[in-house]
């Protein structure tokens, strides 16, 4: 059988040699290492995708280092977790990682696995979008962040230091700006203030920081066209907060706002029982856009579960695929792989509870509501 995966384990969440068996079952060959210090070299002359262990110490590394690769960084990963919660899903999509498969539902694995198998990748996506510059001062993070923007169209200019990040702010085909707030020498919202009074544009940014910062430094960019986001989100969090400061009014016929939220949702066709795990993208109070490699096809009918913020309990929304968004690089794209649905029946008590949830994620989204920031 030819070689079409990599596993990445050392048995630390589950024995590897169950693993092979389930992509054995699916119709595919792995080769198994259990040192990721391995695998760039192996990936030289085998450029497969990734199943990894994210208990397998060293693997959040090699996930920082193959993203930071321009030749790998759009080379698919599937992370394998313990559980579908929403803290290790998160984890492994913030390592880099394309989607998560909780090894107590490991059926799940062969198909994700074969269909990112069948795909055909572009290591240099085609700029359909004006540039956006990448402003960190580690490579390897400026990398990982580049790749979801890459994918979407975006032209990436790399800036190491303020002096680099005004140089690129000359350029005109630059159109917004993503940068880490330990990049700047003084005060972080002064000099972004600061430089976007000196752009006749009026660029937008988006800032990253450590959690517990985001709602002061929001506060502190209240003039500024500026959004906030946690360092330890995953990547194309920074991409939902760019598209929607270059998203116009006009452009946006939704009925209420979409926010960004990330929690485990299960979804099936509706009355089937296989169950798929995927992460909330965004929300909105009519619609759902979750997270997957494998999304249904469009205007097909799914039943979709998921906790709404705040709440222990489960709500059931019966829904229409909308739209999808395939794996991998598409122009135009404004999200990662996954599906839009619009939700059309639930009950009247898990719709009271959905629009709780909804403005609980409101009021918590400061990034999103700056003028709720007192």
């Amino acid at each position: 059988m030819a070689t079409n995966l990599l596993l990445v384990s050392d048995g630390s969440l589950l024995g590897p040699e169950r693993v092979l068996e389930t992509l054995h079952d699916a119709g595919l060959g792995a080769a198994h290492t259990e040192d990721p210090e391995r695998v760039p070299g192996l990936l030289k002359g085998l450029p497969v995708p990734l199943v990894v262990d994210t208990r397998t110490v060293g693997v959040e590394s090699l996930l920082g280092r193959l993203r930071g690769t321009r030749e790998l960084a759009q080379l698919p990963v599937v992370a394998l977790v313990r559980e579908a919660t929403d803290a290790s899903m998160a984890e492994a999509l913030s390592w880099g990682a394309d989607t998560a498969v909780p090894v107590d539902n490991l059926d799940e694995l062969g198909p994700t696995a074969r269909a990112l198998c069948a795909l055909e990748l572009d290591a240099n996506p085609s700029v359909t979008r004006g540039a956006v510059v990448v402003a960190f001062t580690d490579p390897d993070e400026r990398r990982m962040r580049a790749r979801p923007l890459r994918a979407v169209g975006f032209e990436v200019l790399f800036a190491a230091d303020p002096d680099e990040l005004a140089g690129a702010l000359a350029l005109s085909e630059v159109c917004a700006v993503l940068a880490d707030a330990a990049l700047f020498r003084g005060t972080p919202a002064r000099d972004v203030t600061a430089l976007q009074a000196a752009d006749p544009s009026r660029r937008p940014w988006v800032l990253t920081t450590a959690a517990p910062e985001v709602p002061s430094l929001l506060k502190a960019l209240l003039s500024a066209r500026a959004s906030v986001v946690s360092r330890n989100a995953p990547p194309e969090d920074a991409l939902f907060l760019l598209n929607d400061q270059l998203r116009t009014a006009s452009t946006d016929g939704r009925e209420s706002a979409r926010l960004l939220h990330a929690t485990v949702a299960r979804f099936r066709a509706a009355g089937a029982s296989r169950v798929r795990h995927g992460v909330t993208y965004n929300l909105s109070k009519e619609g759902v856009f979750v997270r997957t490699v494998l999304p249904p096809s469009r205007g097909s009918l799914v039943w979709l579960e998921l906790r709404p913020h705040g709440d222990d309990t489960m709500v059931h929304l019966e829904c229409q695929v909308i739209w999808t968004r395939p794996f991998g690089a598409s122009q135009g794209a404004s999200a990662p792989a996954g599906f839009g649905v619009h939700i059309e029946a639930m009950t009247p008590r898990d719709r009271d509870r959905w629009l709780a949830g909804y403005r609980r994620v409101g009021q918590s989204l400061v990034t999103q509501f700056p003028d709720a920031v007192e």
